[in-house]
């Protein structure tokens, strides 16, 4: 909630400046539930509700990327292994670095947005931001105990579902990547402005709700 006072007075042109990024894991076999396929057992199944075999429980992709104003940004997905303060500086040398060019959104007037982990709050992390010219002032960590504030996830949200609206399940990492990427671009300028000019609404729920869960 303490967070959230400090953006109070913010307006949708302040909020429409921010980079928003996060990163999450999108599971090779979209087990984000129980599923299941009703039958009235005279119809065959088709082929997108059977379950193929995956070696073990097949694990799942990283995925990281970011949201602006003006659409969504680039993104970077990690096969194998965790975020680390080293990959995390490496996906600001390609997909941030990217997505400001592309947007033309130059490093003194562009706000970034990212959660505390340990790996943004790093010291080689600090350092990156240091060497690359960004300010203090210019960089937000959120608490990533309120991921109501932050609104990449109903992209998330979105993201993690659609790979297995296919026809063809994914049944492994390198399909399930290709996959996420084809649907993270199809993502479009009015959906993040939708969810980034949600921001004040946000704030003050928040506020309202002493920190507690909101509708968002």
């Amino acid at each position: 909630m303490e967070k959230a006072k400090k953006y109070r007075n913010y307006t949708l042109i302040d909020w429409r400046q921010w980079v928003i990024s996060d990163e999450t894991k999108v599971n090779l076999r979209g087990a984000y539930g129980s599923s299941f396929v009703w039958s009235d057992g005279d119809n065959a199944l088709l082929p997108h509700q059977m379950e193929p075999h995956v070696q073990g429980f097949g694990g799942g992709v990283m995925f990281w990327s970011c949201i602006t104003a003006t659409g969504p940004g680039y993104g970077t997905t990690i096969i194998n292994g965790s975020i680390d303060s080293s990959v995390y500086v490496d996906i600001f040398e390609t997909s941030l670095l990217d997505t400001l060019n592309y947007f033309k959104l130059h490093i003194k007037e562009a706000r970034f947005q990212q959660d505390r982990a340990i790996s943004h709050t790093s010291v080689i992390t600090k350092q990156w931001f240091n060497e690359h010219g960004f300010s203090v002032d210019t960089i937000m960590n959120w608490p990533t105990q309120i991921p109501d504030l932050n609104p990449i996830e109903h992209f998330w949200y979105q993201l993690k579902r659609r790979p297995n609206a296919y026809l063809t399940r994914t049944t492994t990492k390198e399909k399930l990547e290709q996959r996420i990427a084809t649907e993270w671009y199809k993502f479009t300028e009015k959906n993040c402005v939708k969810y980034i000019d949600s921001m004040p609404v946000r704030i003050k729920v928040d506020i309202k709700s002493k920190g507690g869960s909101t509708k968002y």
